[in-house]
């Protein structure tokens, strides 16, 4: 006797599952990538590196335009990064979009408008929630991230359903033994097709063709019966 038999997977929550992993892989990425690129001073290179710019990304950005460009000035004052990556022509606003950033409107004229946030069109790189939740299943190699198959296999097992104990294959092999049957006498004598098909709905088995062909278990009747077997 087989060890288990798989009944039934639930492809379509595979899936969902496989795209959003891949869409917080490539997410990310897109983070990693505008850094490095909007900067020429430094790149994501661990996965500490990207923890800080994940948790900070125009914080991490004006970080290292000012240990990296060499403007004092008397009193411990810190130059403003937007200042400054205009006059050295790095394309901060740039960065902004393209990692979905904004910041308070600094004006002078108008002390209520410091609260408000300055309008930008951007693509959001992702949320905490998304990737904290798809972080275990990325491997991060090279400086970019890539899929962890192994743990995305492992994980996706689950969304697979098996008769394992004796009463469950048992009960599978019953169903598959009536089928083989069923099918080689058809194969002798043949059946017709409104005749197979008041044997399959008899029988609560389905037909390979929907209305006609050979006779198969219906896999997700079965699989209900498996999951009710378990509790």
């Amino acid at each position: 006797m087989k060890d288990r038999i798989l009944i039934y997977e639930e492809k379509s929550k595979k899936q969902e599952f496989l795209i959003s992993c891949n869409a917080v892989k490539d997410k990310a990425n897109e983070l990693i990538q505008a850094y490095n690129e909007f900067q020429s001073w430094d790149l994501i290179k661990t996965i500490s590196d990207f923890d800080e710019l994940y948790s900070d990304p125009l914080g991490t950005f004006d970080k290292t335009l000012l240990e990296n460009i060499d403007i004092k000035a008397k009193g411990n004052k810190t130059p403003d990064p937007a200042v400054l990556s205009a006059l050295f022509q790095i394309d901060r606003p740039g960065y902004m979009v393209a990692t979905g950033q904004s910041e308070p409107i600094k004006d002078v004229d108008c002390p209520d408008c410091a609260k408000k946030p300055q309008s930008i069109k951007v693509k959001n790189i992702r949320s905490n929630a998304e990737y904290n939740q798809f972080a275990g299943y990325l491997i991060f190699i090279n400086g970019f991230f890539q899929l962890n198959n192994p743990a995305i296999d492992e994980y996706c097992d689950r969304f697979n359903i098996y008769a394992e104990s004796p009463e469950q294959i048992a009960l599978y092999e019953h169903w598959q033994s009536v089928c083989d049957i069923l099918n080689a006498h058809d194969k002798k004598y043949v059946l017709s097709t409104s005749g197979k098909q008041s044997i399959a709905a008899v029988l609560k088995l389905q037909l390979s063709e929907a209305t006609a062909g050979r006779f198969i278990i219906d896999n997700i009747r079965i699989s209900e019966i498996v999951k009710y077997m378990k509790q």
